[in-house]
């Protein structure tokens, strides 16, 4: 397996994982905002502010979680050999 398949295996499966991070970041902020508004007319009073230490965390595991889930699979596949086992598919 060539060194740009493996990165761009690596790079798509990172785009994925910033995508979904991404996207929960923006609902998770939009529900928290609508419950917090909720909570506010109800009479209490709470301050709605951007939680910026989790999201920076989620974001850190985001990047862990896509650099192990690429990089494991593509090990064992650079272990094997294309050619062999391709050989041995009987039809």
């Amino acid at each position: 397996m060539t060194v740009l398949s493996i990165l761009t295996s690596g790079i798509i499966i990172m785009f994925y994982g910033l995508t979904g991070w991404l996207a929960g970041t923006i609902t998770g902020l939009g529900v928290s905002y609508v419950i917090c508004e909720i909570i506010q007319s109800i009479g209490t009073n709470i301050i709605w502010i951007i939680p910026w230490p989790e999201i920076l965390i989620a974001f850190g595991f985001c990047v862990i979680g896509s650099i192990i889930s690429a990089a494991l699979p593509l090990s064992k596949l650079s272990r094997i050999s294309v050619v062999e086992n391709i050989s041995n598919i009987e039809f």
